[in-house]
Protein backbone atom coordinates (compact mmCIF):
# COMPACT_ATOMS: atom_id res chain seq x y z
CA UNK A 1 0.00 0.00 0.00
CA UNK A 2 1.43 3.44 -1.45
CA UNK A 3 0.98 6.88 1.33
CA UNK A 4 0.19 10.09 0.18
CA UNK A 5 4.11 10.51 -1.03
CA UNK A 6 3.85 7.68 -2.91
CA UNK A 7 6.10 5.37 -0.72
CA UNK A 8 5.41 2.00 -0.04
CA UNK A 9 3.88 1.32 3.82
CA UNK A 10 3.03 -1.91 5.57
CA UNK A 11 -0.93 -2.42 5.31
CA UNK A 12 -2.34 -2.01 8.76
CA UNK A 13 -3.20 -5.33 10.99
CA UNK A 14 -6.20 -6.01 12.78
CA UNK A 15 -5.42 -7.99 16.40
CA UNK A 16 -7.86 -10.98 15.96
CA UNK A 17 -8.89 -13.65 18.70
CA UNK A 18 -7.65 -16.88 17.55
CA UNK A 19 -10.35 -19.22 17.03
CA UNK A 20 -11.33 -21.49 20.04
CA UNK A 21 -11.20 -25.55 20.25
CA UNK A 22 -14.08 -26.01 18.65
CA UNK A 23 -13.34 -23.57 15.71
CA UNK A 24 -10.24 -24.66 14.95
CA UNK A 25 -9.84 -26.29 11.34
CA UNK A 26 -6.55 -27.78 12.00
CA UNK A 27 -5.88 -31.60 13.75
CA UNK A 28 -6.78 -32.47 17.14
CA UNK A 29 -4.62 -33.11 19.95
CA UNK A 30 -0.83 -33.98 18.93
CA UNK A 31 -1.74 -37.69 19.57
CA UNK A 32 -4.25 -37.17 16.39
CA UNK A 33 -1.53 -36.69 14.30
CA UNK A 34 1.62 -38.19 15.40
CA UNK A 35 1.67 -42.38 15.08
CA UNK A 36 1.49 -44.23 18.46
CA UNK A 37 4.49 -46.29 17.99
CA UNK A 38 6.57 -42.94 17.57
CA UNK A 39 5.15 -41.26 20.86
CA UNK A 40 6.24 -44.55 22.66
CA UNK A 41 9.35 -44.40 21.37
CA UNK A 42 9.81 -40.85 22.17
CA UNK A 43 8.91 -41.62 26.06
CA UNK A 44 10.93 -44.72 26.05
CA UNK A 45 13.69 -42.62 24.65
CA UNK A 46 12.91 -39.62 26.99
CA UNK A 47 13.19 -42.06 29.84
CA UNK A 48 16.25 -43.59 29.01
CA UNK A 49 17.60 -40.12 28.19
CA UNK A 50 16.90 -39.31 32.32
CA UNK A 51 17.87 -42.47 34.01
CA UNK A 52 21.43 -42.40 32.14
CA UNK A 53 21.38 -38.63 33.48
CA UNK A 54 20.68 -39.29 36.41
CA UNK A 55 23.23 -41.89 36.82
CA UNK A 56 26.20 -39.92 35.37
CA UNK A 57 25.50 -37.14 37.77
CA UNK A 58 25.45 -39.52 40.35
CA UNK A 59 29.04 -40.92 39.81
CA UNK A 60 30.50 -37.21 39.03
CA UNK A 61 29.68 -36.22 42.14
CA UNK A 62 30.27 -39.29 44.03
CA UNK A 63 33.66 -39.27 42.55
CA UNK A 64 34.13 -34.94 43.62
CA UNK A 65 33.07 -36.13 47.22
CA UNK A 66 35.79 -38.84 46.93
CA UNK A 67 38.60 -36.21 46.28
CA UNK A 68 37.37 -34.04 49.00
CA UNK A 69 39.15 -33.35 51.78
CA UNK A 70 36.22 -32.86 54.90
CA UNK A 71 39.01 -31.83 57.53
CA UNK A 72 40.27 -28.90 55.15
CA UNK A 73 37.26 -28.05 54.04
CA UNK A 74 35.82 -27.64 57.56
CA UNK A 75 39.28 -26.23 58.41
CA UNK A 76 38.18 -22.99 56.16
CA UNK A 77 34.94 -22.75 56.91
CA UNK A 78 35.73 -21.89 60.39
CA UNK A 79 39.02 -20.51 60.31
CA UNK A 80 38.30 -16.88 61.84
CA UNK A 81 34.88 -17.46 63.19
CA UNK A 82 33.11 -18.43 66.40
CA UNK A 83 31.48 -21.85 66.26
CA UNK A 84 28.82 -21.62 69.02
CA UNK A 85 26.50 -24.65 70.19
CA UNK A 86 23.40 -24.97 72.31
CA UNK A 87 22.73 -28.16 73.44
CA UNK A 88 20.14 -29.64 76.26
CA UNK A 89 20.69 -33.17 77.59
CA UNK A 90 17.68 -35.08 79.23
CA UNK A 91 17.29 -38.14 81.08
CA UNK A 92 14.88 -40.31 82.47
CA UNK A 93 13.35 -43.34 82.72
CA UNK A 94 12.76 -45.80 79.68
CA UNK A 95 9.34 -46.18 79.84
CA UNK A 96 9.09 -42.16 79.45
CA UNK A 97 8.11 -40.94 83.14
CA UNK A 98 10.50 -38.49 84.86
CA UNK A 99 13.21 -40.27 86.64
CA UNK A 100 13.24 -39.94 90.67
CA UNK A 101 16.38 -38.03 90.78
CA UNK A 102 16.66 -35.32 88.06
CA UNK A 103 19.83 -34.34 86.64
CA UNK A 104 20.58 -31.22 84.93
CA UNK A 105 24.29 -30.40 83.18
CA UNK A 106 25.46 -27.06 82.63
CA UNK A 107 28.44 -26.13 80.50
CA UNK A 108 29.80 -22.72 80.19
CA UNK A 109 32.72 -21.38 78.64
CA UNK A 110 34.89 -20.09 81.04
CA UNK A 111 36.52 -17.33 78.67
CA UNK A 112 33.23 -15.91 77.79
CA UNK A 113 31.98 -15.50 81.58
CA UNK A 114 34.90 -12.91 82.18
Amino acid sequence: MANDQGEETEAPVEATEPPGPEESEGPGALGDTIPKDWIDFAIDQSERTRAEFIERMTFEVARSLENVDLATVLTRLLEGRTLEVKAEVRLGAKDGRSGANPIQVVLRDEERET
